[in-house]
């Protein structure tokens, strides 16, 4: 038998010397071509202190701020959000808190539409916008149209990463925003970004 591998060994060892440059706990990049799923990059570097086993496949860590690609279709699809229309947040912070979420015409001096938004990872923008405008119900749709909590169909053994929306209304607005309730493999956040750059369609990864 032959096996083809879709590895690009330039682009492979390229990103293998860079992981290596920085001494971290643990490092992972996956490069994936959007239209056909093939992983063209899977690198991984671990060391005596990584917190997870295989660093790529491993979704141990918080999905962070990739989870705001799942607040943003979810917005889009089914709170008819314009993507042009402009909001007024207040300046970055670190917590978000329930003052976040009102209104408020002193504070709220950061004014962006969602592709700024995105670019600039404001937590306040998505936060406030998913508790006007997304339920329990819309949150776990886009969780399970963004293949949380199944299993991810790969030849390598992968942990599925996991979601679960919570009921308090802080809470989900801040999982809206990427604050916690939600762990994310580097696998699986390159497939969804490949999903978003093949719009909408998540390939099978090979």
């Amino acid at each position: 038998r032959r096996v083809v591998f879709a590895l690009e060994p330039d682009l492979q060892e390229h990103l293998l010397e860079t992981v290596r440059r920085y001494d971290e706990p643990s490092e992972s990049v996956v490069v994936i071509e959007p239209d056909s799923g093939r992983i063209l990059a899977y690198v991984e570097d671990g060391s005596e202190h990584q917190p997870f086993g295989a660093p790529a496949s491993n979704a141990g860590p918080w999905a962070a701020s990739i989870f705001k690609l799942v607040t943003a279709a979810a917005l889009v699809e089914d709170a008819d959000l314009n993507a042009e229309e402009v909001l007024c947040v207040p300046r970055g912070r670190g917590e978000l808190t329930l003052s976040d979420l009102t209104p408020n015409s002193e504070r709220d001096v950061r004014c962006i539409n969602l592709g700024g938004a995105m670019a600039g990872s404001v937590n306040a923008y998505f936060s406030r916008l998913a508790d006007r405008h997304l339920s329990v119900e819309n949150m776990n749709r886009w969780l399970d149209n963004f293949g949380f909590n199944q299993p991810i169909p790969f030849e390598l053994e992968n942990a599925g990463s996991w979601a679960s929306v919570p009921q308090d209304r802080l809470e989900r607005a801040r999982m809206a925003a990427g604050f916690r309730s939600s762990n994310l493999s580097p696998l699986h956040a390159a497939l969804m970004a490949a999903a978003v750059a093949h719009d909408g369609e998540m390939m099978r990864p090979a």
